[in-house]
């Protein structure tokens, strides 16, 4: 694995998914035949027809293990133990031994993690991970527990294979002892589960997804949204839960080679929501994943309600995909996710400027703790990718300087996106309280853009146009 790998990142906004959700299990047995005497066969009544016994539609947990070596190789052994389960998990306990003279760092697990390693359940990436840190000469177990909830929201009934990768770190050096290639312990039930089968869009189907997660589906798409070198995306989901929308989308690697999508730029209803938004998937080989998007973790919930976004219609981001060594294996796509009749959303506002296939306008309003956020929708109808950021010069509130914040956006032709202005709070000598100045009372905000072409640098790149804007909100 290239050492670049060592420096990647993933934000909450967009990540695995992890459960929080309880659950129940059940199972059905083979019913026996009613017994009758033989003494009179004419009296004898028809036995009573065996049922077939019944798939199970959650979680059982019947697959076993024997004690398995995963690795055994340059003075270090992992080794698993047997396959247990109790009411609420299956369980395994992992035993890393360092046999050498320095000190080691053993992580596996999390799909979405900072090693870009992996733990699958029957293909599926999980968001259980492992992480010990082991002198020269010491052994240590830490117990891997896969909660039945997390199965279930898979659709996986029976544990029919555990898949490993590890990254083994030399921590005085900084740089990595070995990385495993996958490893995969196969149960007693191998034989008879199905792999190939799309078991979390079954779960969708049939309920168990929503009733792990204690969500409520509100719209399913199942189609090939993207396809690329043997890495698809082939469902999408609008959930809501505790009163939030989240997007979820399902990545398969159908190739026999490590795979890597990059992510950013999310956005839904035509929006753009974050540029700074981006992430990274480790996909194994012949691996699933399902990924959530989290666009109230983004904008507010008074902020898209401010921006005409009441309900989610479309969601879209960029991927690109590239290999193990972080070589690139495609060119930047944008995937857009259509879950119902499209609305575009932050088209109405006062314009602040309006030149050349570029157009500004004050569209909305979040509310923080921190900061009161104007809302700026930018239209970007040039043949060219453009980026926009504050100046940084000055930015006045009712003619007062204020404290600032803010969050840019970089646009592709014929896209939107959303730009905050944040005005300060408290916290500063010249926030709004210090001004005396509470968001009821704002009537003019003064500030001024910086606009660049072709994705420039947005801190060391000449802008095209420096436009200065003036906001009126009384």
């Amino acid at each position: 694995m290239d050492k670049r790998s060592l420096l990647k990142t993933a934000l909450s906004s967009f990540m695995l998914i992890s459960l929080t959700a309880c659950g129940s299990s059940s199972s059905s047995s083979e019913k026996p035949a009613s017994a009758s005497s033989p003494a009179d066969p004419a009296e004898t009544e028809p036995a009573e027809t065996v049922p077939a016994e019944e798939e199970s539609t959650v979680f059982a947990g019947k697959g076993t293990t024997e004690e398995t070596v995963l690795v055994d190789e340059a003075d270090i052994k992992i080794t698993a133990s047997e396959l247990t389960y109790n009411e609420y998990a299956a369980m395994m306990d992992l035993t890393f031994e360092n046999n050498t003279d320095k000190r080691l760092v053993f992580y596996g697990g999390g799909g979405l993690s900072r090693w870009d390693t992996t733990m699958t359940v029957n293909g599926w990436a999980m968001s259980e991970d492992v992480y010990e840190d082991i002198k020269p000469g010491e052994t240590k177990t830490e117990e891997l527990y896969i909660r039945n909830d997390d199965l279930n929201f898979f659709g996986i009934t029976d544990i029919a294979e555990i898949g490993f990768r590890f990254i083994v770190l030399d921590r005085e050096a900084e740089e990595i002892y070995l990385a495993t290639d996958p490893l995969k312990i196969t149960t007693s039930s191998a034989s008879s589960y199905d792999l190939k089968e799309d078991t979390f869009q079954k779960a969708v189907k049939d309920g168990r997804f929503a009733q792990a997660w204690e969500a409520e589906v509100r719209e399913f798409a199942a189609d090939n949204f993207y396809a690329q070198d043997g890495v698809n995306i082939t469902s999408a989901l609008l959930v809501e839960k505790d009163g939030k929308n989240y997007v979820l989308f399902e990545v398969e690697n159908t190739t026999d080679e490590i795979r890597n999508l990059t992510w950013r730029q999310f956005g839904v209803n035509g929006l753009i929501l974050q540029k700074t938004w981006k992430s990274n998937l480790t996909l194994d080989p012949g691996s699933r994943a399902v990924l959530r998007a989290d666009p109230e973790n983004m904008i507010y919930r008074d902020g898209l309600d401010s921006l005409g976004i009441n309900d989610i219609t479309t969601a879209f981001f960029t991927v690109r995909l590239i290999d193990a060594n972080e070589e690139p294996l495609s060119e930047e796509t944008i995937v857009t996710i259509p879950l119902k009749d499209e609305i575009l959303s932050g088209r109405e506002g006062e314009e602040l400027y309006s030149n050349n296939g570029i157009r500004v306008i004050r569209s909305g309003i979040e509310d923080t703790k921190s900061f009161y956020n104007i809302l700026l929708t930018v239209f970007n109808d040039t043949p060219d990718t453009i980026s926009v950021k504050d100046s940084g010069k000055y930015l006045l509130v009712n003619g007062l300087q204020n404290a600032q914040d803010n969050y840019n956006v970089t646009i592709a032709p014929g896209q939107a996106g959303v730009m905050k202005v944040g005005l300060r709070k408290t916290d500063s000598s010249i926030a709004m309280d210090a001004n005396n100045i509470t968001p009821e009372q704002i009537e003019t905000i003064e500030t001024s853009l910086k606009l660049f072409k072709d994705g420039d640098d947005v801190w060391l790149g000449t802008p095209f146009d420096a436009p200065e804007i003036v906001m009126h909100l009384k």
